[in-house]
Order: C-alpha cells, then structure tokens, then sequence
C-alpha cells in the first residue's frame, strides 16, 4: 500500500519514473520474466485465473437469468416422436 500512498501524495512523481517502468514492458525481460516464475507463482497464477473464470461464469448465469443456455423468442422445439 505504500507505493499506492505515494503516488496520491505525490502524482508528478508517476511521469518521472515512466522510464523505468518502460524497460520491464519490453518483450524480451517479460519472457525473462516469465522462465524465472516458481512453482508457487504457477500455482497462484492458476487459482486466480479459476476464481476470475468462476466469476465470469455466474455472472453469465445471473445475467442471462438461466443456468443452460440463452433465452429465445422462439418456441421450444417439439419433442420428436418415433413411431
């Protein structure tokens, strides 16, 4: 939190060290980046994308207002009958 406090208290701060941060988005240290990554951070990286995909599901599900599927205009399709 203390980096967060400092950038309220002092906002030009956050233009000047714009070219510092910019060499961590350079592809090459991102993919250094990503083959340093441990075990634990795999593991956490992996929880939070479920969680995000389980949010993302019931949100469906709430906005839809209907567990399987979308809702339509059109009548339910008969049910065939084989004689």
């Amino acid at each position: 939190m203390q980096p967060v406090m400092n950038a309220m208290r002092h906002p030009m701060n956050m233009f000047t060290h714009t070219t510092t941060n910019t060499s961590t988005l350079q592809p090459v240290s991102l993919l250094q980046r990503m083959r340093n990554v441990n075990n634990e951070q795999m593991f956490n990286g992996l929880v939070v994308a479920a969680e995000v995909l389980g949010f993302f599901t019931v949100g469906q599900m709430i906005g839809r207002r209907k567990i399987i599927g979308y809702r339509s205009s059109e009548p339910a399709p008969e049910a065939q009958v084989h004689h």
